[in-house]
């Protein structure tokens, strides 16, 4: 069996916008913040948190975005140095995550990526990281 003979098999909505994708209180799913992402950590654990809530499995999300953010941590500080984003100057990426950051709650874990996805190429990025997965697990890294 192909992929296209899988595919052929599923519903368009399931395979380009299953329900969960849209649920955000915005509107926006999260492909279309994540898109202007470099950093693939913050991307997937964004993703989980951005959609934990609809999919009915949030304890296992919450688990996996935080994995992505401990490995990210981990990446900065073996790299010593700050990723680059290609939100930066890209005023359409900025607009969403704002968009998307507005409706989040202050404080929980989605809130920090976002500000850490904003603050890429700042200081802040890794206090922002680590202020999520502390949120997430409540241990320190």
């Amino acid at each position: 069996m192909y992929l296209c003979d899988i595919l052929a098999c599923m519903s368009p909505e399931k395979v380009n916008h299953p329900p969960h994708y849209q649920q955000h209180p915005r509107g926006i799913e999260a492909i279309a913040v994540l898109e202007y992402l470099a950093s693939f950590n913050l991307g997937n654990a964004i993703k989980y948190l951005f959609r934990e809530t609809y999919k009915g499995v949030a304890d296992e999300d919450r688990k996996k975005a935080a994995w992505y953010v401990l490995r990210e941590i981990e990446l900065l500080r073996r790299r010593d140095a700050t990723p680059h984003s290609p939100i930066d100057g890209n005023t359409k990426a900025h607009s969403l995550v704002r968009r998307v950051l507005d409706a989040e709650p202050v404080g929980t874990s989605l809130f920090w990526l976002l500000l850490a996805a904003l603050a890429s190429r700042t200081i802040n990025y890794e206090f922002f990281l680590n202020r999520a997965y502390r949120e997430l697990t409540g241990a320190k890294v």
